[in-house]
């Protein structure tokens, strides 16, 4: 079962994640936490506000091979 629908995310975006309010970000390479406040990784791009309801720093998913 994935953390996120897939289905209108760009095709370069390899990797989503929930910042801490809620707004899911697409990552081109696997983003990784800084200042125990946000996840940085490369180029990205705002998703929208996230169904994921997992803690933040457990809401990295890579993209399904589907």
């Amino acid at each position: 079962m994935n953390k996120y629908d897939w289905k209108n995310v760009p095709k370069w975006v390899n990797f989503i994640a929930t910042d801490p309010n809620g707004i899911a970000y697409g990552y081109e390479k696997r983003p990784y936490i800084i200042l125990n406040s946000m996840f940085v990784g490369g180029n990205y791009v705002n998703i929208g506000s996230s169904s994921c309801n997992v803690y933040w720093k457990n809401s990295v998913e890579e993209r399904p091979n589907v």
